[in-house]
C-alpha cells in the first residue's frame, strides 16, 4: 500500500479499523472486571539481546527518539516477546530482529524523511545498522515490520504482526489480557508522562505528513484516544 490513502482507501480500510477498535475496548473493559494474562512457564526465558545488530540498533535510538520513546521501544520488544509466548508462537519470532525493529521503528517521528511516512527513517535506518554479512533476508524482514506496524490490517508475517502488536499493547492497551502481569509490572516502572508525549509526537507526524497511515489512526476513536485508555501505568 502507498504512504499516503487515497479516499478510496480510507473507505475501504473503516471496517477494519472499526472492528479493531471494539475488539481492543472488549478487551479493556475485560481488564477492568479482572482478567490478566496466564504467568510465563518457568522454562521460558524473555531477555533482549546486548551485542550485535541490537546493540548498533540502540544507539542509533538513543540519538534519534525523543524522551520516552526509548523506553516506549524498550516494552514494545518486551510485549511483542510476551504475545508471542502467550500465542505459543515465540518459535515464529526472531528475538534479535525484533529487537532491531523495536529500537527503530519510531525514530522518524523525530527524524522523517522530508516528503515520507515516518515508518521511512526507521526502515532505511536498518540496512545502515545491520554489521555486515547480515542475511538479505533478515534485513528485509526487519524493514517490512517497521514500514507494517502501522498498517490498519493486521500483518500476516510474524516479526511484523508482534512489533506492531507489542507497541500497540504500549499505546493502547491492545491485548492487554493476554500478557503476564508480572511483565506489565516490571516494564512499565518507567512508563510514567508516556501517554501526553506519544499524543504529542503523533499530532505533529499529522501535521508534517497528513495523508498517511499515522492521520487515519488518529480518527475519533482512535489511536490518541486509546493512550487515554490504556489501563498501563502513565
Amino acid at each position: 500500500m502507498s504512504e499516503i490513502l487515497s479516499t478510496k482507501d480510507k473507505v475501504r480500510l473503516l471496517p477494519t479499523a472499526l472492528g479493531r477498535l471494539v475488539t481492543t475496548t472488549a478487551e479493556l473493559a475485560a481488564y477492568r472486571l479482572g482478567r490478566r494474562g496466564s504467568a510465563l512457564p518457568s522454562q521460558v526465558v524473555i531477555k533482549p539481546p546486548d551485542a550485535g545488530w541490537g546493540a548498533e540498533a540502540e544507539m542509533v535510538a538513543r540519538a534519534s527518539l525523543g524522551r520516552g520513546f526509548l523506553e516506549h521501544s524498550v516494552r514494545t520488544w518486551w510485549f511483542g516477546m510476551a504475545l508471542a509466548s502467550a500465542d505459543r508462537a515465540q518459535a515464529t519470532v526472531d528475538p534479535d530482529l525484533l529487537f532491531v525493529a523495536a529500537m527503530l521503528h519510531d525514530i522518524g517521528l523525530f527524524r522523517p524523511l522530508d516528503g515520507r511516512c515516518f515508518t521511512a527513517a526507521g526502515v532505511a535506518a536498518v540496512r545502515h545498522t545491520a554489521p555486515v554479512g547480515t542475511a538479505s533476508s533478515a534485513i528485509a524482514e526487519v524493514e517490512a515490520a517497521i514500514y507494517e506496524h502501522i498498517e490498519i490490517k493486521k500483518p500476516t508475517k510474524p516479526l511484523s504482526y508482534y512489533l506492531q502488536a507489542g507497541s500497540l499493547l504500549d499505546v493502547a492497551g491492545t491485548r492487554i489480557t493476554k500478557v503476564d502481569p508480572a511483565i506489565v509490572e516490571q516494564v512499565c516502572k518507567g512508563r510514567t508522562g508516556f501517554p501526553s508525549v506519544c499524543r504529542s509526537a503523533w499530532r505533529a507526524e499529522c501535521r508534517r505528513f497528513p495523508g498517511g497511515r499515522a492521520a487515519y489512526a488518529r480518527c475519533p476513536g482512535g489511536l490518541l484516544m486509546g493512550t487515554r485508555l490504556n489501563p498501563l501505568p502513565g
